[in-house]
């Protein structure tokens, strides 16, 4: 079956906690290695960017769960693209907070939350820069 690759960004309606993250990923963990799928989450200020991956009905499966999660909204999907790869093949998710980033990450991360949301940036399967941003924090915070 094909990969597939869905990548998002949404508002937590009030920040999370430090523990709170570290609840979130670690539920989100056990459900994914159930499905078979992978990723990573990042977040920062009360914004999410997260990229899922795998067969196609398990991502659109939890994409949909995300989505009605009540702790967030503004979801906006920037790709969902099919792939001959996983970018996080060893991650039932990861996770990179903000909190714990250099100033210049953590600036390069808001930067690009308000150009996805000002229309800026409008991802294309074809657009690099949403996954380029994705692995280079995904180097710093290791899997």
């Amino acid at each position: 079956m094909p990969l597939h690759q869905l990548l998002y960004i949404s508002a937590a309606k009030v920040p999370f906690t430090e523990e709170q993250l570290t609840e979130l990923v670690h539920d989100a963990r056990d459900g994914n290695a159930k499905r078979g799928v992978t990723g990573l989450l990042l977040y920062s200020d009360g914004h999410f960017i997260q990229l899922i991956e795998g067969e196609v009905d398990a991502v659109r499966e939890l994409a949909s769960k995300i989505k009605a999660d009540t702790r967030h909204h503004e979801f906006q999907q920037l790709l969902s693209r099919q792939s001959d790869a996983r970018l996080f093949p060893d991650w039932s998710m990861g996770l990179a907070s903000m909190a714990d980033m250099s100033e210049e990450h953590r600036a390069e991360f808001s930067t690009f939350i308000q150009d996805v949301r000002s229309g800026k940036i409008q991802a294309s399967p074809d657009d690099r820069a949403p996954m380029k941003l994705l692995v280079r924090f995904a180097s710093v915070v290791g899997p």
